[in-house]
């Protein structure tokens, strides 16, 4: 018997988000990795505290946040390789959604060819990753870089990540910052569609749950809502619930 290492080469990450995956599922898989993050953030309802998740489209990028647990820095190499179960090791492993970390390289890549993400767990450094995945693919070299610090190959600066996410010292969360956005992105979806998609899939969430205050997810600045059924919210019968 022969064992070997699978070998993965630099354009893999970018090949990824040429795959199947549509808008809908990405956003979906990013807002389950910031529920799971928050549930392990406390082992009660009250010292989970209240969740908020924004999914912004500014400037050419999509920048994705939460107020969630973080990342350090060891779990930040383990998002960005495979197969490190590190959710199936928690005590509330039972409960999350993701276990190897697949859907955040897989969502992130599906929306754009460049990714940053942005993590501090409370009274941690921050760290932060860069994954230029498009050159990467285009040069043929592995250019992953992740810092204990802004990282000085950001395509943006301290003070625009600042106006996203809060990095006090006690404050914990993340923030990604996808840009070079793939063609399909508003072609194949609407603002309309999402925000009525993510309050179906989200609505045992976004409303009382079993973990602590509904979760709050804004599309836009504009928070997201169960939909009222009926005939024209996708319902089957007219003016009803149905």
């Amino acid at each position: 018997m022969t064992i070997f290492k699978p070998e993965i080469g630099p354009g893999f990450f970018d090949d990824l988000g040429s795959e199947d995956m549509s808008v809908l599922k990405a956003f979906n898989e990013l807002i389950a990795n910031s529920i799971d993050s928050w549930i392990q953030k406390g082992k009660t309802k009250t010292s989970r505290g209240q969740l908020t998740i924004n999914i912004i489209q500014k400037d050419s990028a999509l920048i994705i946040t939460d107020n969630a647990d973080g990342m350090n820095k060891q779990d930040m190499i383990n998002a960005m390789g495979f197969g490190v179960a590190q959710k199936s090791s928690s005590d509330f492993g039972d409960n999350l959604m993701g276990t190897y970390g697949f859907g955040l390289k897989a969502s992130t890549s599906a929306l754009g060819s460049h990714f940053e993400v942005i993590s501090k767990m409370s009274n941690k450094k921050v760290v932060h990753s860069v994954m230029p995945i498009g050159k990467m693919k285009d040069e043929q070299s592995w250019q992953c870089d992740i810092e204990e610090k802004i990282n000085p190959k950001s395509l943006v600066d301290e003070k625009y990540i600042k106006s996203f996410i809060k990095l006090g010292k006690a404050d914990s969360g993340t923030m990604i910052y996808i840009s070079d956005l793939r063609s399909n992105l508003e072609v194949e979806v609407t603002e309309v569609y999402l925000r009525k998609e993510l309050g179906v899939a989200w609505q045992f969430f976004i409303n009382d749950n079993n973990f602590g205050k509904p979760v709050k997810i804004f599309l836009n600045d504009k928070k997201i809502k169960t939909p009222e059924k009926g005939w024209d919210q996708g319902g089957q019968i007219p003016n009803t619930q149905i």
